[in-house]
């Protein structure tokens, strides 16, 4: 929501539905396949801004968002394990 203040829009609510396709075929060591083929999200707003305003900020959104990054741009990834 802070891209919101930042573009003057008010929102009263908002819900988010993530949803992605899934295939354990690699993760069981059966094929090669990808595990997750795409991502795709569902934006309910209420807000009195008009459509072409909330559109904007979704777009905004795509492209600043840390976690949007991630799916869309190889990061590099290290793991470290602690055995205690």
């Amino acid at each position: 929501m802070t891209l919101a203040a930042m573009e003057n829009i008010v929102i009263e609510s908002a819900h988010f539905v993530g949803q992605c396709n899934v295939d354990f075929s690699k993760t069981f060591g059966l094929s090669e396949k990808p595990i997750i083929e795409n991502a795709r999200f569902k934006i309910s707003v209420k807000s009195d801004a008009d459509t072409a305003a909330l559109e904007r900020l979704t777009k905004l959104a795509e492209e600043r968002c840390p976690g949007m990054f991630s799916l869309t741009n190889k990061i590099e990834v290290k793991t470290e394990l602690h055995k205690e």
